[in-house]
């Protein structure tokens, strides 16, 4: 893994970019809601502290030359079995796409239904970064709490969301971006994850949108 040389802390006793762990941890330890995140490089912690956004004018391809995966998420629900699914495209430089999906059950994340299934497809990715070795991600997302809640622009009160940004918070050695894209509005991999959630749920292809 990549090593961290900056440590951002945008809420804490003392909020700044830090050089080394012992000293954002002082800041961060026991403080409520602190938001904190190690960084490879100086223009990434700096980004952090601003809150910006990746730039809307940059393409997949240049985040991809630049050592990021993109992911594409999305999630579906299917009403009638209480389920939800997610879906998500990897695009990795100079590698053929990866498709994930799978589907869900449990009361409490049904009861948030589709976005469950956006939750669990952004963890999906974070997870197959972690296993092959990618240190830096960014996440297309058409629900905004995606990248809100891992922000924490928005509060995490539920256990679908609460458990969402401890997963976040235990991978903090990967550099994660969030992008949010408009739904169904015809972005080729955004469609793909939508319909990839779709069939994890058992819901014909045939029914989704095209793309």
């Amino acid at each position: 893994m990549a090593k961290k040389n900056f440590y951002a802390v945008r809420a804490g006793r003392q909020t700044g970019i830090f050089s080394t762990w012992d000293e954002c941890k002082r800041h961060v330890t026991g403080f409520a809601d602190a938001k904190y995140k190690g960084f490879v490089t100086l223009a990434e912690a700096e980004a952090f502290m601003d809150d910006a956004p990746p730039p809307a004018d940059k393409s997949d391809d240049e985040y991809l030359s630049e050592g990021f995966a993109v992911a594409y998420v999305d999630g579906s629900y299917d009403i009638k079995r209480k389920a939800y699914g997610f879906g998500a495209v990897i695009l990795r430089s100079g590698k053929e796409p990866v498709r994930l999906k799978g589907s869900g059950g449990d009361p409490d994340y049904a009861a948030e239904r589709n976005v469950a299934g956006e939750c669990l497809a952004a963890q999906a990715a974070i997870a197959f970064c972690r296993e092959n070795d990618i240190q830096k991600l960014l996440i297309k997302h058409d629900y905004e709490g995606i990248g809100a809640w891992a922000k924490g622009d928005w509060k995490a009160n539920k256990r679908c969301s609460t458990e969402y940004v401890a997963f976040i918070k235990e991978h903090s050695e990967i550099s994660i971006l969030f992008q949010k894209v408009s739904a169904h509005s015809g972005v080729l991999y955004n469609e793909e994850a939508d319909r990839l959630a779709k069939e994890a749920l058992g819901i014909k292809a045939a029914s989704c949108r095209p793309y």
